[in-house]
């Protein structure tokens, strides 16, 4: 009975990675959302699916530096456009089984409350193609929709704050 017990409350008793988030989220007030797997076919329906909103898409990494040094500023014009007709969304292409590890703490330090998702590629010409065949898959990008899912920026590299305003307030304009 004892061991039923034991084996009951260890079954509820939280991972060490829930300890760790959990350690995290006390430390800084701030919980970040979950981080989703995306594939190939799943941002193309991200892409189509707009619901009369602008799509702001970033494409990254936690061992990218340039991202990394960009990222403020997109977490900064999200949080200014929160409410709008502006949808946000990062994609990592840190591994899947990085979420915990890297993703969740890079997220939980930039306090970032817009959607993030982890791409699952098996096969990297895939995914790049479904977002531009004439991309060769370098990071940072960001890729600016219209509210019906027409491309209306493409941005490789590094860009600032200025930027990612203007050309968002096009997007949002052609739509």
């Amino acid at each position: 009975m004892f061991g039923a017990l034991l084996l009951l409350a260890c079954g509820q008793r939280e991972s060490g990675e829930d300890l760790a988030k959990s350690a995290l989220s006390a430390a800084t007030g701030f919980e970040a959302q979950p981080v989703e797997v995306v594939d190939a076919q799943g941002v193309a329906q991200l892409i189509a699916q707009r619901d009369g909103k602008v799509l702001f898409l970033n494409l990254w990494a936690t061992y990218c530096q340039p991202c990394v040094e960009e990222f403020p500023d997109i977490v900064k014009l999200a949080d200014e456009m929160s409410g709008s007709d502006v949808e946000f969304v990062a994609i990592s292409f840190d591994y899947p089984d990085e979420v915990e590890s890297l993703i969740q703490p890079f997220l939980q330090d930039n306090k970032v409350t817009f959607r993030v998702l982890v791409a699952d590629v098996e096969d990297p010409d895939e995914f790049v193609n479904a977002l531009d065949p004439q991309w060769n898959g370098a990071l940072p990008t960001t890729i600016m929709y219209d509210a019906n899912g027409k491309r209306q920026s493409f941005l490789v590299g590094k860009r600032a704050y200025e930027v990612f305003k203007k050309e968002l307030a096009k997007a949002r304009q052609s739509g």
